[in-house]
């Protein structure tokens, strides 16, 4: 029998990581989504012809054009229906572009379990008490993927009354239930974090 090959060895090395890998890239999939949403709502309800959105708006992360629309909202005294998408999506967009993030600019490292990683800002947390740890797995990303769905069938919604017809085909999103939420992983204290996947 011939020795493995380094290919080989790579690939049985890898193979643990493929569902992860691809829950990731649905997960980042649908985070795109949302930001590219968000940036056409807050066009819209800026009022602006889209070459002006086009330069103002070029590079506005999904949290701050939020901001821009609940500042929007404020000035153009915004009914209760016109603000309920928008209360409803601040929440859980901030808690799932935290773990975004984190996962982009910090990496993951396994917590030593199968299918188990963690992603951290303790590399750059200037004080103890601003450290982060946030247990990943292929669920959990399921689960924000679930929520960026969520999030972009609300976010299409923000300054308008709703669309029968959008309801209709939006409704089983529209009313499902929030599913990510923010778990620590279980390591010792005292561990000191796994280099980072490359």
């Amino acid at each position: 029998m011939s020795e493995p090959s380094p290919e080989d060895l790579v690939e049985a090395l890898e193979a643990p990581l493929i569902p992860y890998y691809i829950a990731l890239g649905r997960f980042l999939t649908a985070y795109a989504h949302v930001e590219g949403n968000t940036l056409v709502v807050l066009r819209h309800c800026s009022k602006v012809t889209n070459e002006v959105g086009q330069c103002l708006f070029a590079g506005t992360r999904a949290s701050a054009a939020i901001d821009f629309i609940k500042r929007i909202a404020d000035a153009q005294e915004w009914t209760d229906e016109q603000r309920e998408p928008l209360e409803i999506v601040t929440a859980q967009l901030g808690e799932i572009t935290r773990a975004r993030n984190d996962i982009l600019h910090y990496g993951t490292n396994s917590t030593g379990k199968d299918s188990e990683w963690y992603t951290t800002n303790e590399f750059v947390a200037h004080t103890s008490n601003r450290i982060r740890r946030t247990k990943i797995t292929p669920d959990i990303l399921g689960d924000m993927t679930h929520d960026c769905m969520k999030l972009s069938a609300h976010i299409v919604m923000i300054g308008t009354t709703a669309d029968p017809s959008y309801l209709k085909v939006a409704g089983p999103i529209l009313g499902a239930s929030w599913r990510y939420k923010r778990a620590e992983p279980d390591l010792p204290r005292n561990k000191n974090p796994a280099p980072r996947q490359e």
